[in-house]
């Protein structure tokens, strides 16, 4: 990893989703110290790692962005994001990292990715300006930060094998009105009325 192990941290919201994360701590070869998992919901903290809350009303982007500043305090110099029913190859993290240190890309996702943009596993270099955008509550954030990236020094797409279980399974009800909502907000920001 020429140097960056010890640079790398993990950042996972979730409320109360939680069966996955024993395998994706130990398969991310990340220590647990450097794992921050952003508690949506009241609970027990998860053990071993570090536990923030954000009890305020939804916003995925400010839950990104909460353990994305922990980790930068703490010393990180690049946050994995991941989704909290996502399942990862070992060293798929450090795969990310090894060809974005090696070409400069602020931004890295998994390829092949199971829909059109990566938002459920992306990995994100600290010292660009790139951030998670929190006018955006649900969704359009990855693809806002997809845009900043390619305004910066790039993004790119490595082969390794991270799988997604359930994808937009919560987006309805408030959720979906908020998506309605960042759409809106997105293709004003980027002048655009393209995804992409």
């Amino acid at each position: 990893m020429n140097g960056t192990e010890n640079d790398l941290w993990i950042v996972i919201p979730t409320a109360d989703r939680h069966q996955y994360l024993p395998k994706i701590f130990e398969n991310s070869l990340i220590p647990l110290n450097q794992i921050v998992i952003v508690r949506t919901k009241l609970g027990e903290p998860i053990q071993d790692v570090n536990n923030l809350w954000d009890l305020d009303e939804f916003n995925i982007h400010r839950w990104w962005n909460k353990g994305i500043n922990f980790a930068e305090a703490h010393g990180a110099k690049f946050v994995a994001v991941l989704n909290d029913d996502v399942w990862i190859e070992k060293g798929s993290l450090q795969t990310i990292v090894e060809n974005m240190a090696s070409g400069g890309a602020v931004l890295g996702y998994p390829e092949p990715c199971s829909s059109d943009i990566c938002g459920y596993a992306w990995v994100l270099r600290l010292d660009s300006p790139v951030r998670p955008d929190e006018q955006f509550r649900w969704w359009f954030g990855d693809n806002d930060i997809r845009k900043q990236a390619m305004a910066d020094k790039g993004y790119v797409s490595v082969p390794c094998d991270i799988k997604h279980y359930h994808p937009n399974e919560t987006t309805t009800g408030a959720f979906f009105e908020a998506t309605k909502q960042d759409g809106e907000r997105y293709y004003a920001k980027w002048d655009t009325t393209s995804r992409f």
